[in-house]
């Protein structure tokens, strides 16, 4: 993405203007100059998290909850937690709750519709 040249002058000339100030300030004022500058530091770093976050989100980095899981099989919760139970479902455990990206669950889905999953694992669901 470009540098907006306007923007990028304007920062410039505020940080030169906020040097100059703190340069010419008293020592005592000194604390609550670094307060606000720690404060817009934070500003700016929201807004980066913000932006970053918003533009780098993928649907499969979010994480599924049992019933989500169920629900992107469409099959019953009891089976999806059965099938977390078995060897190579993509499910992680955190505490009590069980979760699964949805990138892997797709991977996974993937490989039992083209047979590469052993069902052997589930033969006593079966």
């Amino acid at each position: 993405m470009p540098i907006d040249r306007d923007i990028q002058s304007k920062f410039e000339v505020a940080v030169r203007e906020l040097e100059q100030i703190v340069q010419a300030a008293h020592p005592q004022n000194m604390p609550s100059c670094i307060g606000e500058l720690e404060r817009i530091k934070a500003v700016a770093t929201q807004r980066l998290m913000t932006v970053s976050h918003s533009l780098t989100e993928e649907p499969e980095e979010k994480l599924l909850t049992i019933q989500g899981i169920a629900q992107y099989l469409q099959v019953p919760v009891y089976t999806a937690r059965q099938f977390a139970k078995t060897k190579g479902f993509p499910a992680m455990r955190i505490g009590k709750h069980i979760r699964a990206e949805l990138g892997a669950l797709k991977v996974w889905a993937r490989g039992h519709q083209l047979g590469g999953v052993d069902m052997s694992l589930y033969k006593k669901y079966n």
